[in-house]
C-alpha cells in the first residue's frame, strides 16, 4: 500500500457531505489513500467514486475506534486490508461527537489528527454586526475542508468541485421508484429533445426556501417553452399543495434515485439546500435563490456555471446562521426574488453550454462517467 492511509469524517448534512467529495478527490490526487465515515443515509453520496477506498457508516466507525471488528468487507476490493491502521484523521465533522472518537483512536494508533475550523465565531458575529465581514471573508466551506485535510498544499477552490457518479444501484433504485423519469422512458427517447428543468423546491429552514407559488411561476415560463419540468419535493417535506405543483410531474424518491433523476437534467432551480449542492456534483447548472442565507457564509454552489441571486439591502440579511422558520417581518421578504430574474439567469446559463459545446437543438448534454465536469453529447 503507498500513500498515506487517510479517514476523512463528515457525518451530515447533505449538502457538507457532498461538499466532502471534491476535498477527498484532492487527497487521493496527492497519493493517499482515503476512506469516509458518514452517515448511513448518506453513503450513496460516494458510491462509484473511484478515489474512495472505502465507506464507513458513522456506527461501524465509531464501534471500530472503542477497540471493535472492522466490519467484513469483500476480500477482492481495492484496499480491502482493514488491519491496516489509518496514519491520518481528518474531522470535517468539527463536533464534540466526531472529536471523541477521533482523539481516542489517533492516540492509541499513533495517527495524526485535524478537524475543521467551522468559523463559527465569525459567522455569528455576521449576524450580529448585519452582513458587515468581521475582519477578511470567510472561507468557502470546501476551502475550510481543504485547510483541515492539506495544511501544506490548499487547493484552488476550483480543484474541490463537488463529484458524484450515478451507479447501477442508483438506475435500479429509480427504475423501481420512478421509471418514467428515467431517460430511456423520457427524454431523449424519441428523439426530439426536451431539455430537463429540477425545480429543488424545499429547504431546512422556510428562510432558505423559495416560496412554492415563485418556483411555479418559474416552472410555467420553462413549460410555456417546451420543457420537461420536475417538481422536486424536499425530503421528509409536507407535500406542495396542488395549486402549485399541479402542472409539473412532482418527485418524491430516495437519494439513489435523486441522483439518477439529478445526473439527466439540463438546468436546476434551487433555494439554499442539500439537493442544490447535489445538482452542482453532477455539472449540472445552478440557479440558486438565497434568502437568510448570504455568500459570505461560504456555502454558495460550486460548479462551472451557477448563479446566486438574492435581495439586497436587506439590513436583516442574515437572521440566523442556520436559517430560520419565523420571520419578525413577515413574509420572508429576503425571499423576494423576481421569478422572471431567475428564468432569465437559468437561461443565461443554458446559452452558455450549448455555446461552449456548440449544441445543436435536437441533442441533450449526459455526463460523461468518466469526467465529472466534461459533458458528453449524444445525438
Amino acid at each position: 500500500m503507498t500513500g498515506s492511509r487517510t479517514l476523512v469524517l463528515r457525518y451530515h448534512s447533505l449538502g457538507d457531505v457532498v461538499l466532502t467529495t471534491g476535498v477527498v478527490r484532492a487527497l487521493h490526487q496527492a497519493g493517499h489513500v482515503v476512506d469516509v465515515v458518514t452517515e448511513a443515509a448518506f453513503v450513496p453520496i460516494f458510491d462509484g467514486l473511484p478515489y474512495v477506498a472505502r465507506t464507513w457508516t458513522r456506527e461501524e466507525w465509531e464501534a471500530y475506534a472503542r477497540g471493535g471488528a472492522a466490519p467484513a468487507v469483500d476480500a477482492s476490493a481495492p484496499h480491502s486490508n482493514l488491519d491496516a491502521e489509518f496514519t491520518r484523521i481528518v474531522d470535517l465533522q468539527g463536533s464534540p461527537s466526531s472529536r471523541s472518537a477521533t482523539v481516542g483512536y489517533a492516540s492509541r494508533v499513533g495517527a495524526t489528527r485535524t478537524a475543521v475550523n467551522t468559523r463559527s465565531f465569525a459567522r455569528r458575529l455576521l449576524v450580529l454586526r448585519g452582513n458587515v465581514d468581521p475582519g477578511g471573508r470567510i472561507p468557502h466551506a470546501a476551502l475550510r475542508y481543504a485547510e483541515a485535510a492539506r495544511h501544506d498544499a490548499v487547493p484552488p477552490l476550483t480543484a474541490l468541485y463537488p463529484e458524484m457518479r450515478v451507479t447501477a444501484e442508483d438506475q435500479a433504485a429509480l427504475t423501481g421508484e420512478r421509471a418514467d423519469l428515467s431517460v430511456e422512458h423520457g427524454v431523449g427517447q424519441t428523439g426530439s429533445h426536451r431539455p430537463r428543468l429540477a425545480l429543488l423546491t424545499g429547504a431546512s429552514r422556510k428562510s432558505k426556501a423559495y416560496p412554492f407559488q415563485r418556483f411555479a411561476q418559474v416552472g410555467s415560463s420553462f413549460l410555456e417553452r417546451g420543457w420537461d419540468v420536475l417538481w422536486v419535493e424536499a425530503p421528509n417535506a409536507e407535500p406542495a399543495p396542488d395549486r402549485y405543483a399541479g402542472a409539473f410531474r412532482r418527485v418524491a424518491v430516495s437519494l439513489r434515485a435523486l441522483k439518477a433523476v439529478l445526473a439527466s437534467v439540463d438546468l436546476a432551480v434551487s433555494g439554499d439546500s442539500g439537493p442544490m449542492h447535489l445538482a452542482t456534483a453532477f455539472g449540472v447548472p445552478v440557479v440558486a435563490v438565497f434568502g437568510s442565507s448570504i455568500r459570505a457564509f461560504g456555502f454558495t454552489p460550486l460548479g462551472k456555471r451557477t448563479r446566486v441571486l438574492e435581495v439586497a439591502g436587506l439590513r436583516c440579511r442574515p437572521c440566523g446562521v442556520h436559517g430560520r422558520d419565523r420571520c419578525w417581518r413577515g413574509g420572508f421578504p429576503c425571499l423576494d426574488v423576481d421569478p422572471a430574474d431567475v428564468v432569465a439567469a437559468g437561461l443565461e446559463l443554458v446559452d452558455e453550454v450549448n455555446r461552449d459545446q456548440g449544441r445543436r437543438p435536437d441533442t441533450r448534454p449526459h455526463l460523461d462517467p468518466t469526467s465529472p465536469h466534461r459533458w458528453e453529447v449524444h445525438s
